[in-house]
């Protein structure tokens, strides 16, 4: 029995011991000695540098990957202060490399032999993240000359379209660099919302990562909002929440958790301050603040659009994030409508917290139960 005690005593160190050990990276550049230096690894749109400092009186460093990059795979950038920047690849390898202005020389590293000499008998495979950055690296390029018309044939676009819809690996892409460009290219791939969202969806149900899933869902959210593009979400974002894969969502997507709620069909909450909820018409919510250009444009749009809005009797409600109450008074002035709510709380009342609302201008047509029939932010996606 103590035998046995000790076994398991002695396994438990050996497995602590292995899960204690750092990965680590030894880097010499002997004529930047004494130089500062960074190093930075890939999370989607960020750099993460994990070390600064330094070089010793040889140009040395190591590296030890902090506990929170464990299990890192992709590029590592390592700067020095006004010399050429050495791009590196990371996939738990603990490897040498002597930097100089010859090619890099590598001890320890298929990963970065094969990215540096590009050897064919290495990047035939598939486990090496390098075999991986070189797919992600062509597949740019050709989405690249797709969008800029340099490759015009239909299969062509077919091909890139299908390739981000089947095979786009979104937890390499999110460490590889390449992240913005790919991702912004995909906005401009698709002729409309939908397909772009069904693609997105698709890419964003192969993520195996958390922290990619959270990554890409932020930026789709981002992009969204920033674009207007209000069908997309009402698919994207109710995908999302259905995954349950996101159970604390915070700033942005927290505020998208809520919008989508208020998808088309669902009915919308009651408007605090509102005279009369019921209205044998349409309700036209607009959500606004004075401070805000595009909503001041919105706002002039709205009065101008009156008459006609109230000759297909469509009711207004104007919702304000104004915490000043004379710039409010400014703001609303001239309106004609009757139904104009602000309790001088901001994106903090009642009204903006319900509706989830994290940006303005926001519209929401509203049939005559106060049913969401659309989301928009421009006056001039309803037809008048």
């Amino acid at each position: 029995m103590n035998q046995l005690k000790i076994l398991v005593l002695l396994a438990l160190i050996f497995i602590l011991n292995i899960s204690l050990k750092a990965q680590t990276i030894n880097i010499e550049q002997s004529e930047a000695a004494g130089e500062e230096y960074s190093f930075s690894l890939c999370y989607g749109l960020e750099m993460d540098t994990i070390a600064s400092g330094s070089l010793d009186e040889a140009g040395g460093v190591t590296i030890k990957l902090p506990e929170e990059n464990k299990g890192y795979k992709g590029l590592a950038f390592f700067c020095v202060k006004d010399r050429p920047m050495q791009i590196l690849i990371i996939n738990s390898e603990d490897f040498k490399v002597k930097l100089g202005n010859t090619m890099p020389e590598f001890e320890n590293s298929r990963e970065n032999d094969a990215f540096n000499k590009k050897d064919i008998s290495l990047l035939s495979d598939t486990s090496l993240y390098a075999n991986r950055f070189f797919e992600l690296s062509s597949y740019f390029q050709s989405l690249r000359s797709v969008l800029s018309g340099q490759s015009m044939g239909l299969g062509d676009r077919y091909k890139v379209r299908n390739y981000a819809e089947e095979k786009l690996n979104a937890d390499d892409l999110y460490s590889s660099g390449l992240w913005f460009y790919v991702i912004d290219g995909l906005t401009q791939l698709y002729p409309d919302q939908e397909s772009f969202a069904k693609a997105m969806i698709s890419i964003l149900n192969r993520v195996k990562s958390e922290k990619v899933y959270i990554g890409l869902s932020e930026n789709l959210v981002t992009i969204l909002n920033q674009y207007g593009w209000e069908e997309a979400f009402d698919l994207i974002v109710p995908s999302i929440v259905e995954s349950g894969r996101i159970k604390y969502p915070q700033g942005t997507l927290y505020d998208a958790f809520q919008m989508a709620k208020l998808v088309k069909g669902a009915l919308a909450p009651n408007l605090d301050g509102l005279s009369n909820k019921k209205h044998n018409g349409q309700t036209l919510v607009f959500f606004f603040e004075s401070d805000c250009n595009n909503c001041r444009a919105e706002l002039k749009k709205l009065t101008d659009a009156y008459a006609q809005l109230k000759e297909k009797n469509i009711r207004i409600v104007s919702v304000s994030a104004d915490h000043d109450r004379e710039a409010y008074s400014n703001a609303v002035k001239d309106i004609p409508w009757k139904d104009a709510l602000c309790d001088y709380k901001g994106f903090a009342g009642i009204n903006f917290l319900n509706y989830g609302i994290s940006a303005t201008p926001t519209y929401f047509l509203l049939d005559s139960e106060f049913r969401v029939i659309k989301r928009f932010s421009q006056l001039a996606n309803i037809d008048l």
